[in-house]
Order: C-alpha cells, then structure tokens, then sequence
C-alpha cells in the first residue's frame, strides 16, 4: 500500500507476524485528525517497543496522503486507500470525525474493532487497549 512517505507498505509481510493497529481517519486533514494524528507518531515508539505495527488509513489518492505527512508531527505513516480495499478487507470504516480501529492479532486476524472520537490522547487509548488484549 502507498503511504504518506512516499514508501509503500507491504501489509501482507507483517501481517501474521506482530498485531497491526490501523486507524480509519475520515477526514484525514482536519484540526482534530491531524491532532489525534500527532499524538500517535508522538506515541509511535511505544507501540514499537510492544512490538505492534500502528498505522493510520485514509480514504483518499496517493498524492493527498503524501501532502499530509508534511501537516502531521510525528512519524506515523499514513496509508493511501483511495477505494477502499483495506476498509472493506478488514471491516474499518470511514465515519466523519470518529476514528475507527481495527486490531489485527498476530494470527492476521481482525480481533478487536473501536470506534472513538479523534483526539491527542487516542493513541494512549488504543495502547491501553492492545496492552490489556495482549494479557
């Protein structure tokens, strides 16, 4: 998958392998997403040090994606998903202004879906909530 880094993504490489958290953001680029956003590159390190692959997904080209990263503090990579293909593929869905996230366990298998309003602290949230699933 094409991400805001202008890298791709080979989701089907970590799949199966580590949890994969991914955040439907719709929209990707308003104040609120672009803070919830910050604090999950700010909160990046912290799902690496857990060993858990955190990824933001947007519903839009690879060109817009791109044009985000430089919006967004943070290294937190965002995936292009103009038509939908990972929404449908792991049940997420774009809502206006309410994340949704999907866990991915290390199976490769959907476990746990949330939906939350966009916020600073979702990343903490969402590291409390893989932390206790992992228990």
């Amino acid at each position: 998958m094409p991400s805001s880094t202008g890298g791709p993504v080979d989701l089907d490489r970590i799949l199966g392998r580590i949890p994969v958290v991914l955040v439907f953001l719709e929209p990707p680029d308003d104040a609120a997403a672009r803070q919830a956003l910050g604090g999950m590159g700010a909160h990046l390190v912290d799902f690496g040090r857990d060993r858990v692959q955190l990824l933001a997904v947007a519903n839009r080209p690879v060109e817009e994606v791109e044009a985000l990263d430089d919006l967004v503090e943070g290294n937190v990579r965002i995936l292009a998903d103009p038509d939908g293909t990972l929404a449908s593929r792991f049940g997420g869905a774009y809502l206006r202004d309410r994340p949704t996230t999907v866990l991915v366990d290390v199976r490769g298998r959907v476990s746990e879906t949330w939906t939350d309003a966009p916020s600073p602290e979702l990343a903490v949230e969402l590291l409390r909530r893989v932390e206790a699933y992992e228990e």
